[in-house]
């Protein structure tokens, strides 16, 4: 613990652990030193979903249970959990189709064999963009700068759905506060 040891997490290793258990304990075994960014995710669907808003894919998808689905960066992380905070608020049932990371998904989201997911907005940008996914709402509490055309769930009608998931540095429990 001298400091010059340290890490970027993210959102993900405080949520595994209340999934699956865990032999760490982030409070105990490591230093918070600073949040570094912050990152919200956005619904998007592949053009093929005759929704133009959230309310409509919510229609939609309560006239089809479990026939569609949606993609994520894999189990636990924050792109599934906005799934199943998405469902949970709306009452709808689609199918999780976990995935090692965004690269696969979005090639299956694009292609139409996945309708739907939470990518994150920045990355997503270029595929909206171009017509190839269109985009519903964003899970941050605001409206983004780098969509500010598109409303948050709650604008858009949907209470609950609120998911940003940040960055930060950690080091080594018992990191001397002066480093």
């Amino acid at each position: 613990p001298d400091g010059h040891t340290l890490m970027m997490s993210s959102l993900t290793p405080i949520i595994h652990p209340l999934l699956y258990g865990s032999r760490f304990n982030l409070a105990r075994d490591f230093t918070a030193v600073s949040q570094v960014t912050a990152q919200g995710y956005v619904l998007t669907v592949h053009p093929s979903i005759p929704a133009k808003s959230v309310l409509e894919f919510v229609q939609y998808l309560k006239a089809n249970p479990n026939k569609l689905n949606y993609a994520s960066s894999g189990i636990g992380s924050p792109i599934h959990m906005s799934g199943e905070l998405f469902q949970y608020a709306t009452g709808t049932c689609m199918i999780h189709i976990p995935y090692k990371g965004m690269g696969a998904a979005y090639t299956d989201m694009l292609g139409g064999r996945v309708q739907c997911g939470f990518p994150t907005i920045i990355s997503s940008i270029p595929h909206v963009s171009a017509g190839r996914l269109r985009a519903l709402a964003v899970t941050t509490p605001k409206r983004v700068t780098a969509m500010p055309d598109m409303p948050t769930f709650a604008e858009a009608g949907v209470k609950g759905v609120v998911v940003v998931n940040w960055y930060g540095l950690i080091g080594p429990a018992k990191m001397p506060k002066a480093i």
